[in-house]
C-alpha cells in the first residue's frame, strides 16, 4: 500500500529511488527494527550492568526465571495476536474483543505460573531460598510480558507502531536505570526485580493510555457473544501451534543448556545467543511487516515477496557482518570467561542467521496463505531439528554446536526455498491468488 506525503512527511525530501519504496511494508519495517534494535542496545548494557553486579551462577539463575517467564507468556498467548490482526478492523466492538483477550490471557498465565512454581524443584536449577517471592515475581514478570505481547498486536493492527516503538524504549531504560538503582539488594534479585518492575510499569501505562489512543471511543466492556470462534479455531490455534515452535530456541535452549552444562557455560551461551539472536530480530521485522501487510493486502504478494526476502536477508548480512566485526570489542565487556569461551560460538551464530531468516520470511508467505500444515512442518525442522541438533552436540563443545546449528538451518532454509519455488511455479493460483487479475499497486 502507497503511502502519501500525508501520511510520510519525509517522502518529499527523499531521492526518487529511495521514494519508490516508500510504501507501509517499508515504514512498518523500519520502525519494528528501530524498536528492537534499541531494546538491544539498552539490553545489553542491562545484562552489561548484571555481569558486573552478580556472579556468573547469579547471571545463569536469572536468565532461567525469565527464559521460563518469556515461554509462558508466549503459551498464554493461545495465537490470539491472529485473532486481532484478522478481526480487529471488522469487528462491531473492538473494544470487547480486546478487553477480553486480555482477560484471557491473564487468567491462562495465573494457571501457567501456579504449575510453574509448583514443579520448580524439577527445572530451576537449585531450590530458592524464598519460593514465595521467587514465585511471585515470576507470576508478575509473565502475566505483564503476556499482555505487554497482545498490545504489540494491537499496535500493529493499527498501524501506531510508535507506541510499540515508545514501550520498548521506556522498558528497556527503566530496567537499566532500576538494576543500578537496585545494586544494594544482591545479584540475583536486583536482576529480576529490575527487569520485572520495568516490564510491569510499562505495560500498564501501555494499556492505560496506549489502548485508548488507538482503538476508537476505547471502553472497558466484555461482551462474550461478539468473540470470533471461527477465526480462533481455524486461524489462532495452528498459529499457535507455529509460534510456539518459532520460539523454541530461545525459550528452552537457557534451559537446557544450563541443566546440561551448568550455570557458568550456561550464562555464556545465553549472553551469546541473546546477541546472536537480536541480529535475527531486527531483521525479522521485514516478516512482521509482511504479515500484516499480506493480510491486509493479499493482491500484493507478487510485488512484496521478492522485496521481502531481498530486504530481510540484505539486512541480516550487512548487520551480522558489522556486529562480527566490533565483537571482539564488545565482549570482553561482559567478562573475559565471556570473551573467550563465546566469541567463535556468537561468529557461527551470525553466519546461522542468514538462512533461519531466510525460512522465517518463507514460513511467513505460507501463514498469509493459511497453510497451517505447511507452516508447522517447517518449523518442526527447523526450529525443532536445531534445539534437538545442539542439545546432542553440546558436549562437544558450543563451537561444534554452532557448526551443527548452521548445518540445520541451510538445510531446512534450502528446501523449504525449493518447496515454495515449486509451488509458486506449478500451483501459483494456490499460493498467490488472483495474478491474472492483479494490477500493479501502482497502477
Amino acid at each position: 500500500m502507497k503511502m502519501t506525503k500525508r501520511q510520510f512527511p519525509l517522502a518529499g525530501f527523499l531521492p526518487q529511488r529511495i521514494r519508490d519504496w516508500d510504501d507501509a511494508f517499508l515504514i512498518q519495517t523500519g520502525l519494528l527494527m528501530a524498536m528492537r534494535i534499541i531494546g538491544t542496545g539498552l539490553g545489553f548494557f542491562f545484562w552489561l550492568a548484571a555481569t558486573r553486579l552478580a556472579v556468573p551462577d547469579a547471571v545463569g539463575h536469572a536468565s532461567v526465571l525469565i527464559s521460563a517467564a518469556m515461554f509462558m507468556a508466549n503459551i498464554a498467548q493461545m495465537g490470539l495476536g491472529y485473532v486481532v490482526l484478522r478481526q480487529l478492523r471488522h469487528h462491531p466492538n473492538p473494544s470487547a474483543l480486546i478487553n477480553l483477550i486480555l482477560v484471557l490471557i491473564a487468567g491462562l498465565t495465573v494457571v501457567l505460573v501456579s504449575i510453574a512454581v509448583g514443579t520448580m524443584t524439577v527445572w530451576f536449577p537449585q531450590e530458592p531460598t524464598n519460593r514465595v517471592l521467587v514465585g511471585g515475581i515470576l507470576l508478575l514478570l509473565t502475566m505483564s510480558l503476556a499482555l505487554a505481547q497482545i498490545v504489540n498486536w494491537i499496535f500493529l493492527a493499527q498501524q501506531r507502531l510508535r507506541f510499540s516503538l515508545y514501550k520498548q524504549v521506556g522498558q528497556a531504560s527503566l530496567a537499566l536505570v532500576l538494576i543500578l538503582l537496585l545494586r544494594p539488594l544482591g545479584g540475583f534479585v536486583a536482576i529480576m526485580l529490575a527487569y520485572t518492575l520495568a516490564v510491569i510499569v510499562v505495560t500498564l501505562v501501555s494499556i492505560g493510555m496506549g489502548l485508548p489512543k488507538v482503538i476508537p471511543h476505547y471502553q472497558r466492556t466484555l461482551v462474550w457473544a461478539q468473540w470470533p470462534h471461527h477465526t480462533f479455531r481455524k486461524d489462532a490455534l495452528p498459529n499457535y501451534l507455529a509460534d510456539q515452535l518459532q520460539r523454541l530456541p530461545d525459550m528452552l535452549l537457557p534451559l537446557i543448556v544450563v541443566h546440561q552444562a551448568g550455570a557458568q557455560l550456561g550464562a555464556v551461551f545465553f549472553i551469546m545467543w541473546s546477541l546472536g539472536s537480536s541480529i535475527s530480530s531486527w531483521t525479522s521485522s521485514t516478516a512482521d511487516a509482511f504479515l500484516r501487510e499480506g493480510i491486509y493486502h493479499p493482491e500484493q504478494l507478487v510485488t512484496l515477496l521478492p522485496r521481502v526476502l531481498m530486504t530481510g536477508v540484505g539486512l541480516t548480512v550487512g548487520f551480522g557482518s558489522l556486529f562480527a566485526l566490533v565483537s571482539p570489542i564488545l565482549l570482553p565487556w561482559y567478562g573475559q570467561t565471556y570473551a573467550a569461551l563465546g566469541q567463535p560460538f556468537l561468529l557461527l551464530l551470525l553466519i546461522g542467521n542468514i538462512p533461519w531468516v531466510g525460512t522465517t520470511l518463507l514460513i511467513t508467505l505460507l501463514r498469509i496463505q493459511q497453510r497451517p500444515m505447511a507452516v508447522l512442518l517447517g518449523l518442526l525442522l527447523s526450529n525443532g531439528l536445531g534445539v534437538v541438533g545442539i542439545s546432542l552436540l553440546l558436549p562437544y563443545g558450543l563451537t561444534v554446536t554452532g557448526w551443527g546449528w548452521i548445518l540445520v538451518q541451510s538445510i531446512v532454509g534450502l528446501a523449504l526455498g525449493c518447496f515454495v519455488w515449486f509451488t509458486i511455479r506449478y500451483r501459483r493460483h494456490h499460493v498467490l491468488p488472483n495474478l491474472a487479475h492483479e494490477t500493479h499497486p501502482d497502477g
